[in-house]
């Protein structure tokens, strides 16, 4: 007997906190890095890259433009770990809600999307502030000496992109037994 059929509705998961702490890790790294080489970070200090690779944005180096830098990139990035999972998790809660009875298979079937969601959530956040902070990092500190091509850029986002479509592939697959005919 599937779990959709038992008569209960599953319960709505979290994001999963493998994902949150691997994604703090890395905004803490970045922070440790900025402090143990801001001797070496020039001043002006570059931040923002153009497609080709090079400098077409600057800032005074202070205290104040780095957190306000790890501040922007992690507002956005903290709006969407809270707004996404918000916003998928209550469609789930009220799945039930317009539905001729109340259709126990159906209403599991978008408790069991949404969990395997908050997986791929928790995969696309920890790539976004890796890209993000470890980009951000490496081009402020070490830049000028070891350059970065961005086509290894660019293959990293391909590469990550690979990941989350078959992480939605392997969701999609995971909630096969919820699935009503």
């Amino acid at each position: 007997m599937s779990e959709a059929s038992t008569g209960e509705y599953i319960p709505l998961n979290p994001i999963p906190r493998r994902w949150i702490l691997s994604t703090l890790a890395v905004i803490l790294i970045s922070a440790v890095l900025f402090l143990m080489f801001w001797d070496e970070i020039p001043d002006p200090m570059p931040l923002h890259w153009g497609l080709g690779g090079q400098v077409d944005g600057w800032a005074t180096k202070s205290g104040g433009t780095v957190v306000a830098l790890f501040a922007l990139s992690g507002g956005i990035l903290g709006a969407m770990a809270i707004l996404v999972p918000w916003l998928i998790r209550s469609h789930a809660a009220h799945a039930h809600q317009g539905l001729p009875s109340k259709n126990i298979a159906q209403v599991n079937y978008v408790r069991a999307n949404a969990n395997e969601m908050m997986k791929v959530i928790g995969k696309v956040l920890f790539v976004a502030v890796s890209l993000t902070m470890g980009t951000i990092t490496y081009g402020v500190i070490w830049e000028d000496k070891w350059p970065v091509s961005p086509w290894l850029i660019l293959a990293a986002i391909f590469v990550t992109a690979v990941w989350l479509i078959y992480s939605v592939w392997k969701a999609d697959r995971a909630i096969k037994p919820f699935k009503t005919t």
